[in-house]
């Protein structure tokens, strides 16, 4: 009889998780659908020529354009922007992700604390927890704007300036 009240903890536990877990993944992955116009004509040399602004076409073309409506989606958007956290200096990615950790450790410890009989859930959520703190510095480290990519972006700006020195060097 004791034995079927902890597994029954320990289902409702995972069952929570689950749960959390697919509601932060859905609302992470939601988009906005947003449209722009786009204008359209053929020059001169028969280019066809894309601009989302009516001012750059010019006026011989302006009778002859095209009207189209392209369809762009913005990912991570939230329903709940008033509860979201922003911090200076992280871009949006890594606020993203700043903010579902913090939400999924607040609920771990929450659990922890519910289930001061069950050692088993408690264990459970410490393991979740532990992920959670090392999972959450490797994406903040390699998302956008992390360290990764702007040590990234310095190499790459490194190589084209090593390249450009070689040519200048180079006899042709």
């Amino acid at each position: 009889m004791q034995r079927d009240v902890g597994f029954r903890r320990v289902a409702g536990f995972v069952s929570a998780c689950l749960v959390m877990t697919v509601v932060w993944l859905v609302e992470a992955t939601r988009t906005d659908v947003h449209a722009t116009t786009i204008y359209s004509y053929t020059d001169d040399r028969g280019h066809p020529v894309y601009t989302d602004d009516l001012q750059k076409v010019p006026e011989k073309y302006r009778e002859k354009v095209q009207r189209f409506e392209k369809v762009s989606d913005q990912q991570f958007s939230s329903k709940l922007r008033s509860f979201r956290f922003n911090m200076s200096g992280l871009s949006e990615e890594q606020t993203t992700v700043l903010n579902y950790a913090g939400g999924a450790a607040v609920f771990l410890l929450i659990m922890m604390y519910l289930s001061k009989n069950s050692p088993m859930i408690r264990l459970l959520a410490l393991a979740l927890l532990i992920l959670l703190g090392i999972g959450t510095p490797v994406l903040i480290y390699s998302g956008e704007g992390g360290a990764l990519n702007v040590m990234k972006k310095k190499a790459d700006e490194a190589s084209q300036l090593n390249s450009k020195r070689l040519k200048q060097v180079s006899p042709q």
